[in-house]
């Protein structure tokens, strides 16, 4: 396991034995009340999407509770999915917050992306993804 960052915000990491990259929010996101820290954030997961070539992205946002405005979402979508494009990411799963509208604006996130390439779906609990990827 490869540990890309791991800061009061995310934890991000790299199994190579499976080629999957990980993110892992934390509770601290809920500090985080500007789009360029976001931006900066999303963008090394897209880029280490691509540096890495990961085949599986299992992002866990059971912590964020940040909700995406429609720009946000917009962005964000594009950034993921080029990533994902670019380093050839086969499948991706979402495990969502427990607070509803933290979820439903990732939910939203995802519809936004435009010519996806990846096979995405959401989860409530990391065993569950796990076990849709196969591993």
């Amino acid at each position: 396991m490869i540990v890309i960052r791991d800061d009061k915000y995310i934890t991000i990491t790299f199994d190579k034995n499976v080629s999957m990259l990980e993110t892992c929010w934390k509770q601290a996101s809920t500090e985080i009340n500007d789009f360029e820290t976001i931006k900066e954030i999303i963008s090394t997961i897209a880029d280490n999407l691509v540096a890495y070539h990961a085949e599986l992205y299992l992002a866990d946002q059971r912590n964020r509770q940040v909700v995406y405005t429609l720009e946000m979402q917009k962005w964000i979508a594009d950034r993921l999915n080029n990533g994902c494009k670019r380093a050839g990411v086969k499948y991706a799963a979402f495990i969502n917050s427990d607070n509803f509208v933290a979820g439903l604006s990732t939910t939203q996130m995802i519809s936004e992306a435009e010519e996806v390439t990846t096979v995405v779906r959401e989860f409530g609990d990391r065993d569950s993804a796990i076990k849709w990827f196969g591993i």
